[in-house]
């Protein structure tokens, strides 16, 4: 069985991301279509290849190692576009900083096939929102 392309899309930007190459990643969003992207933070949302790519570099900045690692996922696709949702392990240290943090962010691609190969248009990270207990579709104030 063939692995899916937007499989194959996220890997290559997991690979590209560990390395900090900020121009292949947006080398795999579609040029000619409208893109958009979230990031884990209020400020984090764009509508262009240059925000993305102003987006990562900024990431890169501010961390001295970084690296994706994709847990479950799941395909949801047609023939020309789908989506890919999974759950990524980011292992990061910030600069001048022996600490690794680990995250799971949750992880939405979506991507349509083009004339001779498949890319992305949207790209979301969300975590988990700490205030909210589990069982619980609300924050409780509680916490």
């Amino acid at each position: 069985m063939n692995k899916h392309p937007l499989l194959t899309l996220a890997h290559a930007y997991m690979q590209h991301h560990h390395k900090k190459e900020a121009v292949c990643i947006v080398s795999l969003f579609h040029k000619e279509k409208s893109v958009h992207f979230w990031g884990t933070g209020k400020d984090e949302e764009g509508f262009s290849l240059p925000d993305l790519k102003t987006q990562l570099e900024r990431d890169y900045s501010e961390v001295s190692d970084i690296k994706l690692t994709m847990k479950e996922h799941r395909i949801l696709a047609t023939e020309h576009s789908g989506v890919l949702v999974a759950n990524w392990q980011v292992l990061f240290r910030m600069n001048n900083s022996d600490t690794l943090h680990d995250l799971t962010v949750r992880t939405t691609l979506y991507g349509e096939q083009s004339t001779n190969r498949w890319l992305l248009r949207h790209a979301h990270w969300s975590l988990a929102y700490g205030e909210q207990p589990e069982g619980h579709s609300f924050p409780t104030g509680n916490n």
